[in-house]
């Protein structure tokens, strides 16, 4: 298909439905703001660290300008160059989404270590 834009999202337990209370016990997290359908919070078959890194490997490979010139999407993002002014915000989207991993990582190191 050519879809250029496009989202992937986590499978995520929203509080309030059936789902969250099947799954409640198994929660990893219980902080509210990472509920966001970005973050993982139930146990994987992969390490964190290994999961979140072919998560964003997904995205990057999605959203690479040469796919978009392979594919040639009915309506470009490349028409006139257009898709420069998009670059800002693909690399801050990516960066934001490193750092959040990163602030995740020592979140969750230091409940380990405080316990």
């Amino acid at each position: 298909m050519k879809i250029f834009y496009h989202e992937f999202t986590i499978l995520t337990p929203l509080p309030g439905t059936e789902f969250y209370e099947e799954v409640k016990s198994q929660l990893m997290f219980t902080d509210n703001r990472l509920f966001d359908l970005a973050h993982c919070l139930l146990p994987t078959e992969l390490p964190s660290k290994e999961f979140y890194k072919l998560y964003s490997r997904l995205y990057r490979k999605a959203h690479s300008p040469i796919r978009a010139l392979k594919i040639r999407p009915t309506i470009s993002p490349f028409t006139k160059l257009r898709f420069l002014r998009l670059l800002p915000g693909l690399f801050a989207l990516y960066y934001s989404g490193r750092k959040a991993y990163r602030n995740l990582l020592r979140s969750k190191n230091s409940t380990a270590n405080s316990t």
